[in-house]
């Protein structure tokens, strides 16, 4: 297959996918056809220009900051001096923090593209304004940012808009399933903790048990169900931005920040009465021994 019809069959398959969800849209205002997406938006529904163009050149800024620590951390993890003297702990700790870095990138890449489809939105909404209105009713629109033109109505297909909402949605999920990571390196720490104090024997086996259960065991599971629950939020978001759903999203990112706070909340207080207890029963040691 060459280059040509291999780009001809994924368009071709991306218009039938898109005419499959249109069959599932409200119908329009004449009642015969499905309602098109780009129906659903109007300049309201679009953060003004300014700071949509503010917040893509400061995402960048945090690309390249996020990509020049993933960088500097290849570099100390190519090194065989550096990774020949790492326990297998230290180098699974990097990788998580590796993977959060790439996450985060991607989503950041993620929100650029989506904002910058949506300033295309605004653009040809404006400019269908200005040669309907003119000029002046162009620049008021934008600077209350409120319209009745959609952008359907302005010549906008349905690609580009589900095409926002598609990376809309990637943005969403990646940046909720962070949170699933960072609750995963807490508890990797915390398990390394608990872990190296039973050796040094200032914890029985029952309490080792006990920390295990409420600490690693609870993290995992916290892990899996933000996981789930931020795949279920990207999804139910880009339903939402074509119009097959409901809007129900503020439950779903309870459900992601609910069980995450409480998993950082148990970790910090099992980890410091932890430590707090064998730093004060090491020091008993070290007096007894001293007498």
């Amino acid at each position: 297959m060459s280059g040509n019809d291999a780009s001809d069959w994924l368009w071709s398959k991306s218009d039938l996918v898109l005419s499959s969800l249109q069959q599932q849209m409200p119908q329009g205002q004449n009642g015969n056809k499905p309602l098109a997406f780009g129906e659903l938006y109007r300049l309201q529904n679009f953060s003004p220009r300014e700071y949509t163009q503010a917040s893509i050149g400061l995402t960048i800024a945090f690309i390249l900051g996020f990509l020049a620590l993933g960088l500097i951390i290849m570099i100390f993890f190519s090194r065989n001096k550096y990774r020949k003297t790492m326990v297998m702990n230290q180098k699974f700790i990097l990788m998580l923090v590796g993977l959060l870095l790439a996450i985060q990138i991607f989503s950041l890449i993620s929100r650029i593209i989506f904002e910058a489809i949506s300033l295309d939105i605004i653009d040809d909404i404006s400019l269908f304004i200005q040669q309907q209105n003119g000029t002046e009713a162009m620049q008021n629109a934008l600077a209350t940012m409120n319209s009745t033109v959609t952008a359907a109505e302005a010549g906008v297909s349905d690609s580009p808009i589900f095409a926002m909402a598609f990376f809309g949605a990637i943005y969403i999920f990646t940046t909720s399933a962070n949170l699933a990571v960072i609750t995963l390196i807490v508890t990797f720490v915390s398990f390394v903790f608990f872990k190296t104090i039973k050796r040094g024997g200032t914890i029985s086996k029952s309490h080792y048990v006990f920390l295990s259960i409420f600490g690693d065991a609870f993290g995992v599971f916290v892990f899996v169900i933000v996981l789930l629950i931020s795949l279920t939020l990207g999804i139910v978001y880009l339903l939402v931005s074509i119009g097959l759903s409901s809007d129900f999203q503020t439950g779903l990112y309870i459900g992601v920040y609910v069980p995450y706070v409480v998993q950082i909340l148990l970790q910090t207080i099992l980890f410091n009465v932890s430590l707090i207890v064998h730093l004060f029963l090491l020091e008993l040691t070290l007096n007894s021994s001293l007498l």
